[in-house]
């Protein structure tokens, strides 16, 4: 026994002897956090869990000051925007950590003067003047910190701005409220550029949710170019402004949504509109809605104006509903597939609705939103979530009961191929427009699902009729003199009925479309409500029988027996009416 005990305590040491042996040098293999590196680098620095940041002095130079610690560390953590190349910016929490770590060092060394008060000093810097100081050890001019100090200039005087004064090519600095900064007044022209251009490094603005930001033309914008870490186009232009795709510095931001990526920033589309007058409008509808949010609408995360041109920033979607049309031109035409198309197309309902009649919390006013341009490049795609959103509020407008359905339609301007007749009658504009142009996205929405996307294409040129001039022709949902539905429509109607994956589902959505959505008479279609409660039925029976959405239901086939009965109606193809016919679905 004691041989034995003998034995284990060999053992015991030599597996000590060996791991004190081996155990630093494998130590020093463990794969660590990559330090910071160069702007240039393929991964910024300071992409990372805000967290974990933690600035390390220079293992390659153990003689460096605090102060130059401050410095190098102010130039490591640069990065450049992707919007104004070649300018670099640090985080502005990046700023206070960096200051933070270094500052009380800085002022034992003596660096700055007035050793006396160490302590107020450090206390004044690290909790109003974390930029102001890292703006003057950046450019090496830090014995002018304690004297602004003094002078009583603190973060929230920045940025300065250069001024002439009534001296011949003689410049002095003020701060952001128009006060001289007495502590430089003896600084030369070229000294004051030099600090006016180089102070924004570290006055990138960090953005939160509604809020509106005034920015000087040298302000630099802290998105990051990541063109491998996010599908879809990176940029796009209409006919009211170009969108192009940024990620914000995960530290410039206090904004919170499904695309935030930790250590990756914020992927936003930023919409630079060609015209300001049309930034007011397009604003005042978002502001309208408050804090009111819904799933199948799309937010405004914040504004900005730059160097004269106004900006909105939405979260980044994938591509639009056209674009995911493209992308899997055939669908399966599987439960999953078809449960989630319907989900979207009840969802878009929803969000219409909402948009069409809602109360803001902040005022207890109802209001009533008009979209005006519903189609399918106007509904995102967003992956992560898997959702539909109504996107593109620009031509949308925002009304009191008094004038809700007075709208000339000589205002409206809209694509004319999802318009409703009224565009061509002259009538006054309502929110039924958006239910007709509503009826043609449905209608290609189940084309796509039936036939496939190239069907989509095939639809349009149905609606053009047979021509020697297609390009002279129009592809609209209505008849030339707007008094029906183009015969085109009815024609499709029909081809899709025939078809061998048109289901008692799709029958049903068909119905819904032709019945009460593509009507002629605006008064005589259903509202976004009610379109949306159908919707609802439709996918409650969906879920329960999965024949209604799967089986092959092609008309030819259903002639030759009884018609199934579905929400307490049959299901039959009758003549097309201006008027919705009474149904029963269910509710």
């Amino acid at each position: 026994m004691n041989f034995l005990l003998d034995l284990l305590d060999c053992l015991v040491r030599l597996i000590r002897w060996l791991f004190g042996l081996f155990g630093a040098s494998h130590s020093e293999n463990v794969p660590q956090p990559d330090p910071p590196s160069s702007p240039s680098s393929s991964s910024p620095p300071l992409l990372r869990e805000k967290s974990s940041f933690i600035l390390t002095p220079d293992t390659d130079d153990r003689s460096c000051t605090a102060l130059q610690n401050l410095q190098q560390g102010l130039k490591r953590y640069r990065l450049e925007s992707c919007v104004d190349r070649h300018l670099e910016f640090v985080a502005g929490p990046i700023v206070q950590r960096l200051v933070e770590d270094n500052i009380k060092a800085i002022l034992d060394e003596g660096s700055l003067g007035d050793v006396e008060h160490i302590s107020s000093h450090c206390q004044l810097i690290s909790k109003h003047a974390t930029r102001l100081f890292a703006i003057f050890v950046e450019l090496k001019r830090e014995e002018y910190i304690i004297p602004l100090l003094k002078d009583g200039i603190q973060d929230d005087n920045l940025p300065f701005q250069r001024v002439q004064t009534s001296a011949q090519h003689t410049m002095v600095l003020v701060t952001r409220q128009g006060r001289n900064v007495h502590a430089l007044k003896d600084w030369d022209n070229e000294a004051i550029k030099n600090l006016e251009k180089k102070q924004y490094r570290v006055l990138s603005p960090i953005f939160r949710r509604g809020e509106h930001y005034e920015l000087d033309d040298l302000h630099i914008l802290p998105f990051l170019d990541h063109e491998a870490d996010h599908e879809g186009k990176a940029s796009a232009a209409g006919g009211y402004g170009e969108v192009f795709r940024a990620c914000i510095h995960p530290d410039n931001h206090e904004l919170e949504h499904s695309s935030v990526r930790p250590r990756r920033g914020l992927f936003v589309a930023v919409k630079l509109l060609f015209h300001n007058d049309d930034f007011q409008p397009e604003r005042n509808v978002y502001r309208a809605l408050g804090h009111l949010s819904h799933d199948h609408l799309i937010d405004l995360l914040f504004t900005y104006k730059r160097k004269d041109r106004y900006h909105l920033v939405f979260p980044w979607a994938d591509g639009s509903l056209k674009d995911y049309w493209e992308k899997y031109p055939k669908p399966a035409f599987t439960h999953q597939n078809l449960i989630w198309s319907v989900e979207q197309m009840k969802g878009i309902a929803s969000g219409l609705a909402y948009f069409h009649e809602f109360t803001n919390p902040e005022h207890g006013q109802t209001r009533f939103g008009r979209h005006g341009d519903i189609k399918a490049q106007n509904i995102l795609w967003f992956r992560h979530a898997n959702i539909l959103k109504i996107a593109d509020l620009g031509l949308a407008s925002v009304h009191g009961i008094d004038s809700r359905s007075n709208v000339p339609p000589s205002t409206v301007v809209a694509s004319p191929t999802y318009s409703p007749p009224e565009l061509r009658r002259k009538h006054p504009v309502s929110r039924k427009w958006d239910i007709w142009s509503l009826g043609c996205l449905y209608l290609e929405f189940v084309t796509y699902l039936v036939l496939g996307n190239a069907a989509i294409v095939e639809f349009s040129s149905q609606r053009k009729g047979r021509t020697d001039m297609p390009e002279m022709t129009s592809d609209v949902f209505y008849s030339e003199d707007a008094q029906e539905v183009n015969p085109g429509v009815i024609s499709w109607v029909a081809h899709l009925r025939n078809s061998q994956q048109c289901s008692r589902a799709m029958h049903d959505i068909l119905n819904l479309v032709m019945d009460e959505m593509l009507v002629v008479d605006p008064d005589a279609r259903s509202d976004s409500g009610q379109i949306f409660m159908k919707m609802k039925e439709l996918i409650k029976n969906a879920k329960e029988e999965k024949k209604y959405l799967l089986k092959s239901e092609p008309l030819a086939l259903r002639h030759s027996r009884r018609p199934p009965r579905i929400f307490g109606s049959l299901i039959q193809p009758q003549p097309l009416s201006t008027a919705p016919r009474s149904r029963t679905w269910g509710l």
